[in-house]
C-alpha cells in the first residue's frame, strides 16, 4: 500500500512511501501532481489532449520514443493548466 513506483528515462524504481510524501519532497517548480496516482516532471509534458498529458522522453538519453499518455485527474486539471500558462 505504501509503495511508489518512480519511472526514470532508464529504469523503474519502487520506494517505500506515499504519493503525498513524495510530492512534498520534489521541487514544486519542476514537478506537478496531475492525478491521484501520478506526479510528472513539467518539462517532459509535450502536449495536453483532453484529459491526458503526453510525456516525451529525454532526447539526451537516446532514440526518441513515442510519448507516454498519463491521465489528468479532474481535480488537478485547472491547477496544471494554470502552471503551464495554458489558461
Amino acid at each position: 500500500g505504501d509503495y511508489v513506483n518512480i519511472h526514470t528515462t532508464r529504469e523503474r524504481l519502487t520506494v517505500y512511501g506515499t504519493m503525498k510524501d513524495l510530492e512534498t519532497k520534489l521541487p514544486n517548480r519542476d514537478f506537478a501532481r496531475i492525478h491521484r496516482k501520478y506526479i510528472v516532471r513539467l518539462d517532459r509534458i509535450v502536449a495536453i489532449e483532453a484529459d491526458a498529458a503526453l510525456l516525451g522522453t529525454n532526447p539526451a538519453v537516446g532514440a526518441a520514443r513515442m510519448p507516454v499518455r498519463v491521465p489528468i485527474g479532474s481535480s488537478y486539471k485547472a491547477g496544471l493548466l494554470a502552471r503551464l500558462n495554458v489558461i
